[in-house]
């Protein structure tokens, strides 16, 4: 058999499409890969925004439904202006519980106010002072509390005398 010079050319033409296609391929295939890694990417970022917007309306709704705590919160403390209200609290005390109540010094530090009581009066005021004190809507911490009869003895109806320092958390507004 004898080989014709058309042979080569067929030869030629096949190994040149083998070529092409296999280019061709490649070509197809890297850009694939290519669209693919976008699209993966792409839907992280989707994934990763859902995520954020999900944290998001998950804040909100706390920050919503904690309205009235931080009301609240925002109520333990005595506010900067409003130290003088603090005080008519304290001697509104004195009153509502009829025992002489004085007090002694009054210091607003940096972040607490700090007030020294001296109250007079019987038993059942003093006690009464003591609760009123206690149950203030503020958040404070008693201290150096002395209780003492006036005249050595505890009678029914000898004058008692408390003593305390009180410290309230403050804030500038």
């Amino acid at each position: 058999m004898k080989i014709n010079h058309r042979h080569y050319m067929l030869l030629f033409f096949a190994i040149l499409s083998i070529g092409v296609v296999g280019f061709g391929y490649y070509f197809v295939y890297s850009k694939t890969v290519i669209q693919a890694e976008h699209y993966i990417s792409a839907n992280n970022e989707v994934l990763n925004e859902d995520k954020k917007r999900n944290n998001e309306q998950e804040i909100i709704k706390v920050f919503n439904s904690s309205k009235d705590s931080r009301v609240k919160i925002m109520s333990f403390f005595v506010y900067e202006g409003k130290v003088v209200e603090f005080i008519e609290m304290m001697e509104k005390v004195g009153t509502d519980s009829n025992t002489n109540l004085e007090l002694s010094s009054i210091l607003n530090e940096d972040d607490k106010v700090k007030v020294k009581i001296n109250t007079k009066g019987s038993w059942s005021g003093i006690m009464k002072a003591l609760l009123l004190i206690e149950n203030l809507p503020l958040s404070i911490h008693i201290n150096n509390v002395a209780l003492n009869a006036s005249d050595g003895s505890a009678k029914e109806g000898s004058t008692w005398s408390l003593t305390l320092d009180i410290e309230a958390l403050s804030i500038k507004k």
